[in-house]
């Protein structure tokens, strides 16, 4: 008679550990679990403390909720370190806020990179 248990018998899938999930950025929990608007010293520290790959969503999130000089600090601080798309968001950022020339020449000045 085949030996039967739980050394011979098919694995079961253990249940997920909720510790072991993928810890999520800090600015995900600020602005998700926030029930008043985040102070603008708030994001300017989490975009001090974040690298320039956060920074890209950090000033995607900033831009989704207004936050227009949050959105430029953070793309700047992704920008100088040439994460992908950074210079293109800093530039729709200046631009829509009345500066077209410096945007332009932000994109002229990639472009030519």
């Amino acid at each position: 008679m085949p030996k039967t248990g739980p050394e011979t018998g098919p694995r079961r899938q253990q249940p997920a550990d909720p510790r072991r999930r993928r810890p999520r950025p800090c600015f995900d929990y600020l602005v998700d679990l926030a029930t008043d608007p985040v102070p603008v010293p708030v994001w300017l520290g989490v975009v001090a403390w974040c690298s320039p790959e956060q920074a890209l969503g950090v000033g995607i999130t900033a831009r989704r909720v207004a936050r227009f000089e949050v959105a430029e600090a953070a793309f700047e601080k992704a920008a100088s370190a040439d994460v992908p798309g950074a210079t293109a968001a800093l530039a729709e950022v200046i631009g829509s806020g009345h500066e077209l020339g410096r945007a332009v020449d932000l994109v002229t000045e990639a472009l030519r990179a």
